[in-house]
């Protein structure tokens, strides 16, 4: 009977060893388990964090573009204004030379040199700006009421940029008409 009650008692401690084994395999695999949920909450925070920094960029961006789209249709608006102007100040200074052209001889020999650049730069640049400001109303629209991605206003707003240089060079080209007129208006206003 020893051998048995032994024997017995040895099994117990390896059913006992067993579940304790069993219960501590169940607790690490729970632990184990609460880790993975912990790291997929972590990163479901982080991917979180990420979109919203990138809404946060793209709408920084898109406020940039549309603010540079804005001022970019305020100076061709204000090209063709310029152009406006100055038509109607060469109509009235040409009004004004015909009064008397002995005493404004001198002025109205210099007025169909300038009367040829300013018609041919302003029917040229016309085209250019009247092109250009369509384009930007256009780009203006879809931007304004479209979801954009980072990449594409990111492109977008770089070639805004390059794209007005020609527009920065009809600017200073309507600057010296502008002197140029300014100067033709002052002769004939001395003279007077």
């Amino acid at each position: 009977m020893c051998d048995f009650e032994l024997s017995e008692i040895i099994g117990l401690i390896q059913i006992a060893i067993g579940i304790i084994a069993i219960v501590l395999a169940i607790l690490g695999y729970r632990k184990v388990l609460k880790q993975i949920d912990i790291s997929n909450k972590q990163t479901n925070l982080t991917i979180a964090q990420v979109n919203s920094l990138n809404k946060e960029r793209q709408a920084d961006l898109k406020i940039s573009l549309l603010s540079e789209l804005n001022l970019q249709i305020k100076q061709l608006i204000e090209i063709k204004h310029n152009y406006e102007k100055l038509t109607i100040d060469l109509g009235n200074l040409l009004i004004l030379l015909n009064t008397d052209p002995v005493k404004f001889a001198n002025v109205i020999s210099n007025m169909p040199i300038f009367e040829q650049i300013f018609e041919r730069t302003k029917s040229e640049r016309t085209i250019v700006v009247d092109n250009r400001l369509k384009g930007l109303e256009e780009l203006y629209d879809d931007i304004y009421g479209n979801e954009v991605d980072v990449s594409t206003l990111e492109k977008t707003i770089q070639d805004t940029y390059k794209n007005n240089r020609e527009i920065d060079g009809i600017t200073v080209e309507l600057n010296q008409i502008l002197l140029a007129m300014e100067k033709l208006e002052n002769s004939a206003t001395q003279l007077r």
